[in-house]
């Protein structure tokens, strides 16, 4: 389904409300890219993004720690600290990992930030569960009301490979490129619950 400029509402915290997202491919992961956009007006913790497999709950995901922290894993935790607080406004999110030199650069907006060394020489395989809106801890289960996302989540794009800032810069501001594993321009979902 091409989404355009539509976007899901996650309207209250929950247990069961989330998106499903079904990859176009399934691949291993040595390097991993997401983009998306979002909007909150909640000063809380909440999980955008969650892709699970049967060896790890925490394969590969995104939450906000609040507004001025950004918490990002692959298979394990890394904190990110934001030079401002992201705005109530739609925000746009890109995030890339990379396997070979364990470089994690995430962009908020036009903001870049970088983190080296994380999770060197490991990768995401499996057949993955990834939804929008809630955390897994455990494949496709183990939600917790408080980690739920309460806005709106659009243009969510995933894809097998790192994306050069340019790319990153074409998605913030022209929103032209799309992603080879999960395009929002064809997405395949199921909505769970109030969404």
């Amino acid at each position: 389904t091409d989404l355009g400029d539509d976007f899901f509402t996650f309207p209250d915290t929950s247990e069961v409300s989330y998106v499903q997202l079904f990859p176009d491919k399934n691949v291993t992961f040595s390097e991993i890219s997401l983009c998306m956009r979002f909007k909150t007006v909640k000063n809380r913790h909440f999980a955008l993004f969650s892709l699970a497999t049967k060896k790890s709950a925490n394969s590969f995901t995104v939450e906000a720690k609040k507004r001025h922290k950004f918490s990002l894993s692959v298979h394990t935790h890394t904190s990110i600290i934001l030079k401002k607080p992201f705005a109530r406004d739609w925000m746009s999110l890109c995030v890339s990992w990379t396997s070979k030199t364990g470089n994690v650069e995430l962009w908020i907006d036009g903001d870049y930030y970088e983190k080296g060394n994380f999770k060197k020489g490991a990768n995401i395989s499996g057949v993955p569960f990834i939804i929008i809106g809630e955390e897994q801890d455990s494949y496709g289960g183990g939600f917790n009301k408080s980690q739920s996302f309460i806005g709106d989540i659009a243009d969510v794009n995933l894809w097998d490979r790192a994306l050069t800032e340019e790319e990153v810069m074409e998605f913030i501001y022209h929103d032209n490129i799309r992603g080879n594993v999960i395009t929002w321009r064809a997405l395949r979902f199921n909505i769970i619950g109030r969404v």
